[in-house]
């Protein structure tokens, strides 16, 4: 039985104007340059997009304008996070209207949560769901997560399509690959890149990984060849996606570095600004500049590697 979700799905981050709406052009040059690098599905909204930061007219308005422009080339997933139950349905059910292909919900915040709790809420949205939901373990530790023994609850559901990892423990990621082994049409994917080779060795379906908003061809590629159990391959292209974290996901203060480093990459390639949604602030041009030369150092290794690994530069 085919899978919904495999292989490389990039958690888009979210072009914004100077004034804090949404960039449609940015977006759609954001979109097309991702595409080119052959990924397998497009993930909106989560917290490399900034989603919990941004309005849900924002949310709801970039969702459509995605979804038009894919025309079904890949599955659009979108994160459908909030502290309203209510909430995260309207905006489950505007996905859907759009032409989403799934969601993926993460327990809601503010709120003490018991992991009954969770998974009452997980059914009730499942059930309701006219969409396929993937379940998510946010970075956050200070937010309520999904244990396993709620994830083995859950992942009985016929709604529920797999899970998406980004709590970063190695053994919760096995655990949690193992749980959903059961349903051969189900998917557990990675957050953390550090960890992705890992578990696709552990037998999960890929990742999904920021890095590829800026270089997709490096992590489509590490995928096709752990597919290929060419694993000699993989841990050359792995050295690289753990640069791309060195170079681009520590700019400034650390609880926003990430989202940082990559928006300051992606302005300067052209693709959009590097403005942040508040209450996060944008790199400053002292952070471009120093972005701007770890780019240039690392297109000049990743050619090179791409070159003695045979792989064909597409982009």
């Amino acid at each position: 039985m085919s899978k919904l979700l495999q292989g490389i799905i990039v958690p888009m981050i979210t072009p914004l104007t100077l004034d804090g709406a949404l960039d449609i052009e940015g977006l759609e040059r954001l979109v097309e340059h991702i595409l080119r690098g052959e990924v397998n599905a497009l993930f909106l909204a989560g917290t490399t997009g900034e989603g919990p930061a941004l309005s849900h007219e924002i949310r709801k308005k970039m969702i459509a304008r995605v979804c038009n422009q894919v025309k079904q080339r890949v599955p659009v997933v979108m994160a459908a996070m909030d502290s309203s139950p209510a909430e995260t349905m309207n905006m489950i059910i505007h996905a859907s209207d759009v032409g989403a292909a799934a969601v993926a919900i993460a327990p809601p915040f503010y709120m003490s949560v018991s992991q009954s709790d969770l998974v009452r809420y997980g059914r009730a949205i499942a059930d309701a769901s006219p969409l396929p939901v993937y379940l998510y373990n946010v970075p956050n530790a200070n937010l309520p997560r999904f244990t396993l023994d709620t994830l083995e609850q859950l992942c009985e559901l016929e709604n529920v399509l797999g899970f998406k990892d980004s709590g970063g423990s190695r053994d919760f990621l096995i655990a949690a690959i193992q749980l959903f082994e059961k349903r051969p049409e189900t998917s557990v994917l990675v957050g953390p890149e550090p960890l992705l080779v890992e578990a696709l060795r552990a037998g999960g379906d890929g990742g999904v990984s920021g890095g590829a908003n800026l270089f997709p061809q490096l992590y489509t590629e590490l995928y096709k060849a752990s597919t290929l159990d060419d694993w000699e391959t993989v841990e050359a292209l792995h050295q690289l996606v753990l640069r791309v974290e060195r170079d681009f996901y520590r700019v400034g203060e650390g609880e926003s570095s990430l989202i940082r480093g990559i928006k300051a990459a992606a302005s300067h390639l052209g693709i959009c600004s590097a403005t942040m949604a508040p209450p996060y602030v944008s790199a400053t041009p002292e952070e471009i500049a120093e972005v701007a030369l770890r780019l240039e150092r690392f297109q000049e290794v990743l050619l090179e590697t791409f070159s003695r690994t045979g792989t064909l530069v597409k982009i």
